[in-house]
């Protein structure tokens, strides 16, 4: 067997492991779209592929902790196989650019509509702090309602990765 037969090497399950944690935990998608560029060669890997499976099944039980572990896991999961079937660029844009369904919303107050717009505009933990103060609708109990009826709006417009934005 020659050296060009001989697998190439690839990171080692911890040193994998780590940058796939590294990626979910960037600040914003921005920022995970160019982190995703810049390791794509081992995001995009079978290797990585396995660790997210793996990643998955080790999450245990069903508080909101798990929940909310299982939730980026998957999201994230689903970021890959976009990228690993399109391109890095064509996964993020649902995340960078969501399009709302031109019906959205529709029986909404205008009020109910642009808060929902600014939320799901909100890349950062501080924008969104920013958009409750400047939307305070978005704490009273119609809000939850509207948010449902998005999120089965843009399921059926077959843009999951922007309904998990919200």
């Amino acid at each position: 067997m020659s050296d060009e037969d001989e697998p190439v090497p690839g990171p080692e399950a911890g040193e994998l492991r780590a940058l796939l944690v590294a990626w979910i935990e960037t600040d914003t998608w921005h920022d995970s779209q160019a982190f995703c560029e810049a390791h794509a060669e081992q995001l995009l890997s079978g290797a990585a592929w396995q660790e997210f499976q793996a990643m998955l099944g080790e999450v245990v039980g069903n508080g909101e902790e798990a929940q909310h572990r299982h939730s980026m896991l998957r999201q994230h999961l689903r970021l890959l196989a976009a990228a690993r079937s399109t391109s890095i660029v064509a996964a993020y844009e649902p995340l960078l650019h969501p399009v709302l369904p031109e019906n959205a919303l529709e029986s909404s107050s205008p009020d109910m509509r642009a808060a929902i717009q600014a939320l799901f505009d909100s890349e950062r933990p501080s924008d969104l702090i920013h958009c409750l103060t400047e939307h305070p609708i978005l704490l009273e109990g119609e809000t939850e309602t509207a948010l449902v009826e998005l999120a089965e709006q843009l399921y059926e417009a077959e843009q999951e990765l922007a309904a998990g934005h919200l």
